[in-house]
């Protein structure tokens, strides 16, 4: 790789890191989780995005990238919020719904999970979006997306 495309890779880096802060933040009405979204996101992008964009540097495009950056956004999330408890003592609602009673999620907490999900992936899609957007903007793939990020 050459210097002009790791500084790239930082960019893109960055970029796909902040793009899901600001969406959450927006979402939220509230600026104060940017930092605290940003430190998850850009942990999400080093642990998972980097090494994949390693792996998979050939294949790298527009619709791969952003399809990968969903999966990275649903399956930690999916594992760390799976609902239900495995004892059966845990009950709990959202605005007066259960969506949990006595450890076996209720349709209502179904519905839920996959919603934060589907969210959470969407913003995967959006950071990984952004990533390929900075990548191809400093020059790091070339005007044809089906050639690889390192050249050589």
């Amino acid at each position: 790789m050459r210097p002009m495309d790791i500084l790239g890779v930082v960019a893109a880096t960055l970029a796909a890191a902040l793009a899901p802060a600001v969406i959450l933040a927006a979402a939220d009405g509230n600026l104060d989780i940017m930092t605290p979204v940003f430190g998850v996101a850009l942990g999400h992008v080093v642990i998972f995005g980097l090494p994949l964009l390693l792996i998979f540097r050939k294949r790298v495009n527009v619709w791969s990238t952003v399809i990968v950056a969903f999966i990275v956004g649903v399956v930690p999330a999916a594992v760390m919020f799976w609902p239900g408890d495995s004892d059966g003592s845990f009950s709990a609602s959202i605005g007066g719904v259960p969506t949990v009673i006595a450890g076996i999620p209720t349709v209502a907490g179904w519905l839920n999970y996959l919603g934060l999900l589907a969210f959470l992936g969407a913003c995967g899609a959006v950071s990984g979006l952004a990533f390929w957007l900075v990548l191809k903007f400093t020059g790091c793939l070339p005007s044809s997306d089906r050639t690889a990020i390192a050249r050589g």
